[in-house]
């Protein structure tokens, strides 16, 4: 049973505990403000991470709470027809080591924005973000996403 009038009171370990915390924040906030001299150091770390560092952080990148939550209830819900993206993720992950990893760090580039306004101009570099925002604009709702589409609903796991 939940009773929705109780209210626990906040003790002072709960506070200290939170004081602690933040001000550690502070702290490295503080250590590396000093360390980052320009937008470079900040975004990409002055380009100095190892090829091994830059593939953890991918993985972790494609690793989220939906591939243990919505994957595994969709394929439940559903079918199986999200496995299939996590069987083409080696590939990508081996594209994107081949081919887009080189060209950003060879071309010195932050983003795929960037290369698309060296590439083609400033008008797609300047839509992309929101033609990408747009596309995912669906509401998600629990690692399901809610999409219109004509007359009905459709639901889709993410």
């Amino acid at each position: 049973m939940i009773m929705a009038d109780a209210q626990v009171p906040i003790r002072t370990l709960d506070v200290l505990a939170i004081v602690v915390y933040l001000g550690g924040m502070i702290g490295i906030a503080l250590y590396f403000a000093r360390r980052n001299t320009n937008t470079e150091e900040y975004f990409v770390g002055g380009r100095s991470f190892a090829g091994w560092v830059i593939g953890l952080s991918m993985l972790g990148t494609i690793i989220s709470s939906s591939t243990f939550l919505a994957l595994p209830a969709a394929a439940y819900a559903l079918d199986w027809r999200q496995l299939s993206v996590n069987l083409v993720l080696p590939l990508v992950a081996v594209l994107a080591v081949v081919f887009f990893i080189p060209l950003f760090r060879h071309g010195r580039m932050t983003s795929a924005f960037e290369y698309l306004g060296l590439r083609y101009g400033s008008v797609p570099r300047l839509s992309a973000p929101h033609q990408l925002a747009h596309h995912h604009g669906d509401v998600e709702h629990g690692g399901v996403r809610h999409r219109r589409n004509q007359d009905c609903e459709m639901l889709s796991f993410v």
